[in-house]
């Protein structure tokens, strides 16, 4: 009689032990029993277990990054309105000293700087430089922070305002 595996099957009465009055009974074949070992089992949970582990580590990486990305955006939106409030601010009669340079509103730059000081160890640096062809000034606005593990972050922005 040939043997499956995972099937019953029955065994010629030579095969019974002597002094059996030669019945047959139904036996397992050899290796062929249904279901997983202990071995199987360990291996498959280790193989899930490390599985779980590299998901968890990407997880966390994914939520550094979009904190970084989050203060990244913050500090790209305060520079650059304070750009667009100095472009607007530049259009209006008097708002250029004598020597051609801009002049900024210093209850506003307070405010910027409040502003900047929400992003952790936050800063903002306002540059006035006179531009050296014409009557005028360059606006450089740089926002600092520190992100985890004190990394020091910054982003800059600059803008070129003629005098009238």
């Amino acid at each position: 009689m040939g043997s499956r595996r995972g099937r019953w099957v029955r065994w010629p009465r030579q095969a019974l032990a002597p002094g059996r009055s030669g019945q047959s009974r139904a036996l397992p074949v050899a290796g062929g029993a249904a279901g997983f070992t202990l071995v199987e089992v360990l291996v498959s949970l280790a193989i899930f277990v490390v599985g779980l582990v590299g998901i968890g580590a990407m997880v966390v990486t994914a939520q550094r990054a979009a904190a970084v990305d989050e203060m990244r955006t913050r500090a790209d939106l305060l520079a650059q309105s304070i750009l667009e409030e100095a472009t607007a601010a530049a259009r209006v009669p008097g708002a250029f000293t004598p020597l051609g340079a801009l002049a900024l509103d210093p209850v506003r730059v307070a405010a910027w700087q409040a502003e900047a000081a929400t992003l952790p160890r936050g800063s903002l640096r306002i540059l006035l430089d006179p531009l050296d062809d014409v009557r005028g000034s360059r606006l450089t606005v740089t926002v600092a922070w520190h992100g985890r593990g004190d990394t020091p972050f910054q982003f800059s922005a600059s803008e070129r305002f003629a005098a009238p």
